[in-house]
């Protein structure tokens, strides 16, 4: 054991954001999979590295030390079923890895991908002055075509 968890030390609380956290990992990984997306399976696999060091790293010898990453059936801590559960779920979600026909989609949901893509950068855009109102346009940097302005209806290209 890594690690004693006292629950007369107050320290269990502190893992209780993580044991969310992974839960919350697991269900994004687990909408992405039934998405068909392949970075669903490398997300739960990652969470399941995670949950599974944390299980046993902060295993708990008795249900007094019980701690949100703590799996405990009976009296007793499970710490060699801690190990099982882990590497068999572990077996479980990377099947599709191995026995798939290659079909699952690349990349992340397009939603995800804009956030991903847009992370602290802005959409670059220029501004160009409406020939007919002098009203003030804001484009995308790279956009040329024609345009209408939103005030007076006039069209023009940029």
């Amino acid at each position: 054991m890594l690690w004693t968890l006292d629950n007369d030390q107050m320290i269990g609380w502190l893992l209780a954001p993580v044991g969310f956290f992974i839960g919350i990992g697991f269900l994004a990984g687990g909408a992405l999979i039934h998405q068909e997306y392949k970075n669903g399976i490398f997300l739960t696999l990652g969470v399941l590295v995670v949950s599974g060091f944390l299980s046993i790293a902060f295993h708990a010898e008795s249900m007094s030390d019980m701690n949100p990453v703590t799996l405990i059936w009976g009296d007793s801590a499970m710490f060699m079923t801690s190990i099982l559960c882990s590497f068999t779920c572990f077996a479980i979600v990377g099947l599709p890895l191995l026995l798939g026909d290659g079909n699952m989609k690349q990349g992340w949901p397009p939603s995800l991908q804009r956030i991903f893509d847009g992370a602290g950068k802005g959409e670059k855009k220029r501004q160009v002055v409406c020939g007919s109102c002098n009203e003030k346009l804001k484009i995308p940097s790279d956009y040329s075509g024609n345009i209408q302005c939103p005030s007076c209806k006039s069209t023009m290209k940029v």
